[in-house]
């Protein structure tokens, strides 16, 4: 059961860093942001696998 709302904020997650590290790119950002949007969608990648094998 909770199961359900932790894969949406995963989802959120991955998405909302994806959007991130692509305006970073975009602008001109230095490249620790964009290093840290991508860590951070890779750890809740990760996040999300594991949850989903722990039935």
């Amino acid at each position: 059961m909770a199961k359900k709302p932790l894969t949406f904020i995963y989802w959120v997650v991955i998405i909302g860093s994806f959007f991130l590290a692509n305006f970073a790119a975009q602008h001109v950002w230095p490249l620790w942001t964009i290093t840290l949007a991508g860590a951070v969608s890779l750890g809740a990648v990760v996040a999300y696998i594991l949850t989903m094998q722990s039935e």
